[in-house]
């Protein structure tokens, strides 16, 4: 999708966005000033590897169904990211996958060796 055809979206939307170079956009409360220093620092890098990014900031997606608006806009498909731990909360893991595919913590703690898989709590990342 052309990066003009983004902003009347995202504005649609109520999710306010300005070009900032580059080839993509950034919500006008993402500036430099208000940015973790971690973000900085891997927007950074990224642009000194030379791969392109998008960011779009909104108001917490907590369901799929909120994100299938924003797929829409942007004109993508975004990913589930869910933040696992083992029992004992000692082991924690990203799984980052397609947002349509259903998530089987059976399959996946088969797969990892690990007993049991549960949702981490915030408190951990």
């Amino acid at each position: 999708m052309m990066n003009e055809q983004i902003q009347p979206k995202l504005r649609a939307l109520g999710l306010p966005a300005v070009h900032t170079g580059d080839g993509f956009w950034m919500s006008r409360n993402s500036i430099a000033d208000i940015l973790l220093e971690k973000e900085i620092r891997t927007y950074d890098l990224l642009d000194r590897l030379g791969i392109p990014f998008w960011r779009t900031d909104h108001a917490p997606a907590t369901t799929m169904e909120v994100c299938h608006d924003i797929d829409a806009v942007l004109d993508v498909l975004i990913c589930k990211n869910l933040f696992l731990c083992n029992r004992q909360k000692t082991n924690f893991y990203l799984l980052m996958m397609p947002g349509d595919k259903p998530f089987k913590t059976k399959d996946l703690s088969s797969q990892l060796g690990v007993a049991r898989l549960s949702f981490a709590d915030e408190a951990h990342m």
